[in-house]
């Protein structure tokens, strides 16, 4: 494929994308004043989240339609495929901050109570004690009130709490959160913020604790916390009976009504031009608070991710083959019945739930390893079943009587398998080889479940930060694109090499050298 048709691809990837960013839908003529209205209405909910209960028990002919980020709710809800979105007052805020043209209508339902998670283990007792401590001392100051004035108010607070100032004398606390609830937990100036941020970097000054941040999608922290991987969650978790089987909550911190989100009845943000949505969405993806450097490490990671996987699994797949080579009948057999084993198991497993497994379950009590190691080490696992069983299908399919050739020639059998067996197998194994090395790098999209901030999830960061779906999204695909394009003219260069019609003259074999 030539650079022309290339850019024809990318060109009509972002004409398919243009509606995220413009807005396709329509007004619905239908008008909504009462939460009662939405009985029969497409309601959006956040997956997960207490909403989603809530609205299976006021608005249960109501059809849930969910989503994983706020952006995504708001921009469905824009394009006509939701009528309301049902959430807290909290989350409606950084809307106004934003100015994406959408009011609300109150819910006539129990205020929402936020609480901070913990182990079910001997071991946070103290730090829950302390914690249930510090909210009453709070409370009773009238801090915990002001903190929610600040932040849950017209406009962003110019505020990013010092973490660098803490002094840790009492330990370090492991805290779970996100970095894409505004206004409670968000990064801004590439530094994470918000009202819940302030309330733990509050709490460990006081209590003489240094802080881990570790950002992870919502759906992960719960069960991070209940594998007892960190020693607190904050986000936004609500207290409910079937939660508190797993993981210990502290007293409730903040409450909040909850509200149905609609479109406004002026256009708000949507009164700028095109020319002047493209400009303001390319500022805010790339240059406000330099994001760029967002999605640049966001690359960083992936490409390490995707070039360790693509390695180690070659190793390992490569490995186990010989080893099921040997002469040693005992080592062989046992071997490959280990190997059969293996690959039917990660090729029968979703690539999602390996790495799941192996963060919450196998590693799950191990709470030094990061989720960048723990990506590797699945997709090497993922990637070496591919190398062991096409390496298996390539030198199967080289002619038995190449073998019977060389050996009549006088080589050996490692002689005849290296020189002979192997090159015409390589020619076999090489293009799809390379092929699945191109498609790792896309796979590796989903290492956001595991806690790691890959391009794609750096993408949802500023999509949850910036509410823009036109910029984030494309440019996250164009890079990808990029990636994968480069990536494959080099294992190109890599293959043409073992292409028999390319050898040269001086590489053909001419017989046993005595």
């Amino acid at each position: 494929m030539n650079v022309f048709k290339k850019l024809v691809i990318i060109v009509v990837l972002v004409a398919m994308m243009l509606p995220l960013f413009t807005g396709c839908g329509s007004n619905n003529e239908k008008r909504y004043n009462t939460i009662e209205d939405f009985e029969h209405a497409r309601v959006g909910v956040m997956t997960g989240s207490s909403f989603d209960t809530l609205a299976k028990e006021y608005l249960p002919e109501a059809e849930r339609v969910y989503f994983m980020i706020a952006t995504d709710l708001i921009l469905n809800l824009e394009q006509g495929k939701i009528d309301g979105i049902l959430m807290d007052k909290g989350y409606y805020t950084p809307m106004v901050w934003e100015d994406e043209g959408l009011s609300y209508i109150e819910a006539d339902m129990p205020n929402t109570e936020y609480a901070i998670a913990f182990p079910k283990s001997s071991d946070s007792d103290v730090l829950a004690e302390q914690v249930n401590e510090f909210i009453k001392d709070q409370g009773k100051s009238g801090w915990l009130k002001e903190l929610e004035d600040k932040w849950i108010s017209d406009e962003e607070p110019d505020f990013i709490p010092d973490t660098d100032s803490l002094t840790g004398e009492n330990g370090t606390i492991k805290v779970a959160t996100t970095s894409q609830f505004k206004p409670y937990d968000y990064l801004k100036d590439g530094k994470l913020t918000g009202m819940e941020i302030e309330f733990i970097v509050r709490f460990a000054e006081e209590y003489g604790y240094d802080l881990e941040l570790d950002p992870m999608d919502f759906s992960a922290i719960l069960p991070s916390i209940a594998a007892g991987r960190y020693d607190m969650a904050i986000s936004n978790i609500t207290v409910t009976e079937e939660r508190a089987e797993s993981v210990r909550f502290s007293d409730p911190y903040y409450k909040s009504p909850i509200i149905m989100a609609v479109l406004s009845d002026s256009t708000g943000g949507q009164q700028l031009g095109f020319g002047e949505r493209i400009v303001e969405g390319f500022s805010k993806t790339f240059i406000r608070e330099d994001r760029w450097k967002l999605i640049v490490d966001g690359i960083g990671v992936t490409m390490l991710i995707s070039l360790c996987a693509v390695l180690l699994g070659t190793l390992l797949g490569f490995g186990i083959y010989m080893v099921t080579c040997m002469n040693v009948k005992g080592v062989r057999v046992v071997s490959e019945a280990i190997a059969k084993v293996y690959t039917r198991i990660i090729e029968g497993t979703p690539v999602v739930v390996v790495l799941m497994v192996l963060f919450y379950v196998v590693f799950g009590s191990v709470k030094d390893i990061s989720g960048v190691a723990v990506a590797i080490l699945g997709f090497s696992l993922i990637f070496g079943a591919f190398v062991y069983s096409h390496m298996k299908v390539s030198v199967g399919s080289v002619d038995i009587g190449q073998a019977e050739a060389a050996y009549a020639l006088g080589y050996t059998k490692n002689k005849a398998y290296t020189r002979i067996i192997l090159p015409q197998a390589m020619s076999i194994f090489m293009p799809t080889y390379c092929s699945h090395a191109v498609e790792l790098i896309k796979g590796t999209a989903i290492v956001g479940y595991i806690a790691v901030n890959d391009l794609t999830k750096v993408g949802d960061i500023i999509r949850s930060n910036t509410y823009e779906a036109f910029f984030p999204l494309v440019s996250v695909a164009i890079i990808y694109f990029l990636l994968t394009w480069i990536i494959s003219l080099l294992l190109r260069r890599v293959k043409v090499r073992f292409e028999p019609k390319r050898r040269s003259n001086d590489t053909i074999l001419k017989g046993v050298k005595r």
